[in-house]
């Protein structure tokens, strides 16, 4: 887990290796979705999604992700739930339909337990989609942290879900989960 974590470094890396609108393009956003932001950080994708969803969920366990956030998000009160918590523990939204990790999946010690929680605990179908670094990335985490695809689409498929698209970008890919 990363402890000193640079959120004006992330979103310069985020501006120059993600292209937003491919990103949109997978999650295919609808006004009646709910989603949940995990490890929102600087609350960039929770701002997005907000003008797209019935509700979104931002959760990141960190005290400044969250105070900077808390202004960032002031106007879309109603719209955005701001969770400052462990998602590996903290108590779940019933009416999700969609799950975003934007590089945090490969930071959680509970990804097994966490999918079973999100899928049990949801009243309705939910899809997963995820961004993560490709193992030989120039940056982002050691390579020893970051996860294959291959390793993620066997993690899902544990759990009765099938890879519906991925995309490759420069340093990322992302890829959407579904039933």
């Amino acid at each position: 887990m990363w402890h000193h974590f640079n959120y004006e470094r992330a979103a310069e890396m985020r501006s120059k290796y993600i292209p937003i609108e491919k990103v949109l393009s997978i999650l295919d956003l609808t006004a009646t979705d709910v989603i949940m932001d995990v490890g929102g950080g600087d609350g960039f994708y929770s701002n997005l999604f907000s003008e797209k969803c019935s509700k979104v969920y931002y959760v990141d366990a960190s005290n400044s992700a969250v105070d900077m956030v808390k202004d960032k998000l002031s106007g879309k009160k109603g719209k955005v739930e701001i969770i400052q918590d462990d998602i590996c523990t903290m108590k779940l939204p019933k009416e999700l339909t969609k799950v975003f990790f934007s590089n945090s999946f490969h930071d959680l010690g509970c990804r097994e337990t966490l999918i079973d929680r999100i899928v049990g605990n949801s009243s309705g179908t939910v899809k997963f989609i995820l961004i993560e670094f490709k193992k030989d990335a120039t940056i982002g985490p050691p390579e020893s942290v970051k996860i294959h695809p291959d390793e993620l689409d066997s993690l899902f498929k544990r759990h009765g879900y099938v890879l519906e698209r991925r995309e490759f970008l420069a340093e990322h890919y992302v890829s959407s989960y579904g039933r």
